[in-house]
């Protein structure tokens, strides 16, 4: 596959324009339209940025070939605080409740119901 082609399949599977896409890894939309019409090449920094910002597996971007995104559990609760515009410390809540164990997380759902009676 080509940079052109690369860098369309990832933005399309992501379902952002040129613009929201080149706003994440701090370009302008016709730096991506030129990669995308006019084969441009990406440049390694870039693919780095991509890599990290939308999580692409770095095989991916460099050959076109095996999985496309790689899943992490940073991306993850990154893409939730996001998701709901959470603040670091409402995010740091849920990381700890992850942390938990089963017991651990039966106690705080316990405790959390309690309180509600009381509002």
């Amino acid at each position: 596959m080509t940079d052109a082609e690369i860098i369309y399949s990832i933005r399309k599977a992501l379902n952002l324009s040129r613009t929201k896409f080149g706003e994440k890894i701090g370009v302008s939309e016709s730096v991506i339209k030129n990669i995308e019409l006019r084969g441009n090449k990406v440049k390694p920094l870039m693919a780095d940025l991509i890599c990290k910002i939308y999580n692409v597996n770095p095989a991916y971007i460099e050959t076109g070939e095996g999985d496309m995104f790689t899943v992490s559990d940073d991306f993850i609760i990154d893409e939730v605080k996001e998701i709901y515009n959470l603040t670091d410390q409402q995010l740091q809540i849920i990381k700890n409740f992850l942390e938990l164990d089963d017991d651990g997380k039966e106690m705080v759902i316990e405790t959390a119901k309690s309180l509600a009676k009381d509002l």
